[in-house]
């Protein structure tokens, strides 16, 4: 692969540079859900646990 300066790159690799972006950005935003879900699912188990150990 011939590395080309930035404003020299043909239009084909910048476009594929734009895309892989996007995909990442999509990968990353499905992690970031997953995420928040098991916090919040954590969250709510204390919770429960909480109030059946209250006296």
């Amino acid at each position: 692969m011939a590395y080309y300066p930035v404003h020299s790159r043909p239009d084909n690799q910048i476009c594929m540079l734009l895309f892989s972006d996007k995909v990442f950005a999509r990968k990353n935003s499905v992690l970031r859900s997953y995420i928040r879900q098991r916090d919040n699912l954590i969250k709510s188990a204390c919770v429960h646990v909480q109030r059946m150990q209250k006296p």
